[in-house]
């Protein structure tokens, strides 16, 4: 068996000298996940405006916001959906947290949307 090296294994000096292809790759990773999290940003902005426009449609009707019935079957759909690797119970700690703060953007009545920079308040 071949004797490690400081590269491979660290020691009492510190950690495993960094691979110039293992930082290149971790910069592709991330730069991956952050092009997802843009496209997230966008399309929980989209879901949540038209929250915002059931919730009008709930005060107009005056339906109660909280409809766990819907909220139930939401879940189940989507864990219908889930091929991992993402387990059905974080995606539903995930998508808790989402129809969180959907009925918040229900209850106010109100968005905040960025425009050129400058947070403004969308009121309905």
């Amino acid at each position: 068996m071949a004797a490690l090296t400081r590269k491979d294994q660290g020691d009492a000096t510190g950690p495993p000298c960094p691979d110039a292809g293992a930082d290149s790759q971790l910069a592709d990773l991330r730069r991956q996940v952050d092009d997802i999290d843009e496209a997230m940003v966008g399309l929980i902005n989209r879901r949540m405006e038209l929250v915002r426009q059931i919730g009008g449609r709930k005060r107009q009707n005056a339906t109660p916001v909280y409809d766990p019935q819907r909220e139930q079957q939401v879940l189940e759909r989507l864990t219908a959906l889930n091929d991992g690797p993402l387990s059905n119970a974080h995606l539903g700690r995930i998508f808790g947290a989402i129809m969180a703060v959907a009925r918040d953007v229900q209850q106010q009545g109100e968005v905040e949307t960025q425009v050129k920079g400058e947070v403004k308040q969308a009121r309905r």
